[in-house]
């Protein structure tokens, strides 16, 4: 039991940025997937980014591409657990 505890207190909970752009033009598909490069400490910074970068990247890609392929990106702040250093 003591093993177990000590294990857990080597563990952090972090959460990373992933994002999928998919398309609506008939039934929803997402076709890619992207790890973005940070790291958050808890899941509200996470989303608060995941946002954030979503917009950019629908403003990056422009209503030209957007708007006739119906365009979105969705996001997730999948948790990991990283070892205390």
């Amino acid at each position: 039991m003591d093993k177990k505890i000590i294990k857990k207190e080597k563990e952090v909970i972090k959460y990373v940025l992933i994002l999928h752009l998919c398309t609506f033009l008939n039934t929803p598909d997402c076709f890619q997937e992207t790890i973005a490069p940070f790291e958050f400490d808890d899941h509200y910074s996470c989303m608060v980014q995941g946002y954030k970068v979503a917009g950019t990247q629908i403003e990056n890609l422009g209503e030209e591409r957007v708007n006739p392929l119906k365009l979105a990106i969705k996001f997730e702040c999948r948790e990991i657990k990283v070892e205390k250093i």
